[in-house]
């Protein structure tokens, strides 16, 4: 087995595509014609939502991180009382950025009470829901529990992947 990767397990693109549609080419007529078509997978409309909302969350703390930063060298930024971090002009973007996050977390919330409504049906399904766990928890606040759902998702991806008996 291998060592278990150091950095969380991202979403595969196959697991939140889902299953796509058979699609075959028609030798007589030239024409593509599609194969059945899956219902539509809630489980996977919600992980792609969760990394939708990462990237924007992603976007959004990397912007700000650059504005506290440039607001600490040129303002002394952490030693400004809240009322004139408040009325700084140059902090405006900062203070956007805060109420965008807060959105944000408001979404990622709805999604996580969205998964754990919905049965997990297949393997793929489990794998998404450990994945988004897994997003969530900081391997700085709890490194023994991040490491082992690490190890627990590479093993489900293996299984997943392992070609069947048959």
């Amino acid at each position: 087995m291998k060592p278990p990767k150091t950095h969380p397990v991202p979403l595969s693109r196959r697991l939140l595509l889902g299953a796509p549609s058979a699609m075959a080419l028609s030798p007589n007529i030239g024409i593509v014609v599609a194969g059945p078509v899956a219902p539509p997978d809630p489980i996977a409309a919600i992980a792609k939502r969760w990394m939708a909302i990462k990237q924007s969350e992603d976007a959004l703390l990397d912007r700000w991180s650059k504005l506290e930063a440039w607001l600490i060298e040129r303002f002394a930024w952490v030693d400004l009382t809240d009322e004139e971090q408040q009325a700084l002009l140059e902090a405006k973007e900062l203070h956007v950025i805060d109420a965008q996050l807060d959105v944000l977390a408001r979404e990622r919330r709805e999604c996580r009470a969205e998964l754990v409504s919905l049965p997990t049906g297949t393997l793929e399904h489990l794998l998404v829901k450990l994945q988004v766990v897994i997003d969530t928890i900081n391997p700085a606040d709890n490194c023994a529990a991040h490491h082992l759902l690490a190890v627990a998702i590479e093993e489900l991806e293996e299984l997943i992947q392992a070609p069947t008996a048959g």
